[in-house]
Order: C-alpha cells, then sequence, then structure tokens
C-alpha cells in the first residue's frame, strides 16, 4: 500500500527533527541560534520597546514621584496652595533599550524541537512545529531580557489635586533591569509547504509565537531593577516603586512577551528561519538518499 503525501513529509519531518537535535552538528539548534547571533539577540540591533503606565497603581505611584519633586523643590508652583500632581493627560512612558547592546534577549539557545507536524494531504500543507525552552541543564536556564530603561514622569501644579493649572512638566529617570521568564516556555512554529513536485518543495515559515509560563493568564516574569538617576527632588525609592510596579503589573508582563513576538515575526527574522529550516531539510534529504519521487536531481528552494 503506498504512502500518502502526508505519511512521506511526516517522515521526512521526524528525521529533520532528530537532525536538528543532534548534538555537533551544524544543524543543531542551540548552535545555530548562538553562531546565528540569537542568543543573545540585540548586541548589534537597535531595540526600542515603549509601553504607556496606565494602571491606577502605576498612576498612583507617579504622583508619589510627583510629591516628593514639590516638597523639594517648593518654587515648583506660583502659588503656595498649589499641590504638585501627576499630570492625568499624560500617563507616565516607560521606554526599554535605545542603543545597541541596551537592550538583550538571552538564554534562547537553550531550545528543542520536539514536534515538526505535516497536517492534510493537500497543497499548501500547513507544518505546525514546537520548540522547547530552559529544558537542557548545560545551557541558560531561562529567558532573560536584561537592559537600560528609562521613566518619563509629566508633573503639574493643580489646587484641586486632580487637574493642572498649567502646562506640565517632563522628569525622567533612568536605570537598568533584568526580567526573567521563570520556567519552560515553547515555540510554535507556522510553516507551511507551498509547492511540492519532482524536484522542487517550497517551505514558507508564516510565524514564531513565544508562549511562556503563566500563573492565573499572567505570563510569570520576575523583574528587578536598579535606578541609576533621576531628577533632583524625587525620591529613589518612589523612582524604583513606579518601575517595579511597571515591569510586574500584569499589562507590563505581557507587554514583554508581546514585544519579543514582535521581534520573531519580523520579515528578516522568518526569512532567516525558513532559509535555515530549508538548508536543514536539504541536507537531510541528501545525506540520507531521501528523494521524493525517486528523482535524483530532487532540489529544494
Amino acid at each position: 500500500m503506498s504512502q500518502t503525501l502526508q505519511e512521506i513529509v511526516q517522515n521526512m519531518l521526524n528525521g529533520v527533527v532528530t537532525t536538528l537535535n543532534q548534538p555537533g552538528t551544524q544543524w543543531y539548534l542551540p548552535t545555530w541560534l548562538t553562531a546565528n547571533g540569537y542568543d543573545p539577540y540585540g548586541t548589534n540591533r537597535t531595540l526600542v520597546w515603549s509601553f504607556t503606565l496606565n494602571s491606577q497603581d502605576m498612576l498612583v505611584a507617579a504622583g508619589n514621584i510627583c510629591s516628593d519633586i514639590g516638597v523639594a523643590n517648593p518654587d515648583v508652583c506660583a502659588s503656595y496652595k498649589d499641590f504638585y500632581i501627576a499630570d492625568p493627560a499624560n500617563a507616565p512612558l516607560l521606554t526599554l533599550g535605545g542603543t545597541p547592546n541596551a537592550l538583550l534577549i538571552s538564554g534562547a539557545s537553550n531550545a528543542v524541537v520536539t514536534a515538526l507536524t505535516a497536517q492534510g494531504n493537500d497543497i499548501p500543507m500547513p507544518i505546525s512545529g514546537q520548540i522547547q525552552l530552559s529544558t537542557q541543564p548545560n545551557l541558560p536556564s531561562q529567558i532573560s531580557i536584561t537592559g537600560n530603561f528609562s521613566l518619563l514622569q509629566h508633573c503639574c501644579c493643580s489646587t484641586d489635586q486632580s487637574t493642572c493649572d498649567a502646562a506640565s512638566l517632563p522628569y525622567t529617570g533612568a536605570g537598568t533591569f533584568e526580567a526573567d521568564i521563570v520556567g519552560t516556555s515553547t515555540c510554535n512554529l507556522s510553516v507551511q509547504i507551498t509547492q511540492i513536485s519532482p524536484g522542487v518543495l517550497t517551505l514558507n515559515v508564516s510565524s514564531i509565537t513565544l508562549i511562556p509560563p503563566t500563573s492565573g493568564g499572567v505570563p510569570v516574569i520576575n523583574t528587578t531593577v536598579n535606578i541609576t538617576s533621576m531628577p533632583a527632588g524625587a525620591n529613589v525609592q518612589s523612582y524604583n516603586n513606579l518601575a517595579e510596579e511597571a515591569f510586574n503589573d500584569p499589562a507590563g508582563k505581557q507587554h514583554i512577551v508581546d514585544q519579543i513576538n514582535a521581534v520573531l515575526n519580523q520579515p528578516e527574522q522568518l526569512q532567516a528561519i525558513n532559509t535555515a529550516l530549508t538548508q536543514v531539510v536539504d541536507s537531510y534529504l541528501k545525506s540520507n538518499n531521501l528523494y521524493p519521487f525517486n528523482n535524483a536531481s530532487y532540489a529544494l528552494f
């Protein structure tokens, strides 16, 4: 009984998984990720991630910063009756990175391909892939995001403690941070075989999605911060509190995951993975003399 197209492709993919997980070869996934600049990622690239801090806890923490500045600088408002408050129209803004090497993603080389699965017998043929991270004891233990951050807060004078009497002023604090994804993450790959015929097999990687461990639906990410500069009169603990709130807020944690996925799905990243997967499949077929349709001139593009 002849094999279906799905069975032929699945047998091929099973061999490719073995190749990707075989230490000592050029296609061993941890080696390939390190050699191609994916661990750490960001050493020669400028990554900039920014997000607005608009939860109630963060707005309260931002207000404390403005209050500290107002107490330390009593002349900042024309009237002694005014309070110095966080501008309600300008929520705090947290920005990560900004220059090469100022925002790094490390630990991706601890990767094992757990599945490449062919789906259906039609072309285009979807292929689902799964990579498990942070499971090998001899490689980095977890995904870490490290770098510099700045924290922009606007403050203004107010007589009623809720609206600004005049235009607000910007204040910026800065520091360093480390955010660690705790536990085992997975990466899901969506691939298609868009063409298959004697001598031709065309692959297309359409998406890569990082799925971190969660607790109560929130990514399990532990973050530490260190304030290195802040405006005159500001209290370092107030700035630390706001930074901690920003990084550890559920929305802040999800934002970090979203930004990593945005990087993974940039066109150049998808093309790089597509090219590598194509070369791995071609190498596997040639080295094992496995050419579908018994075509000795089988080529993979």
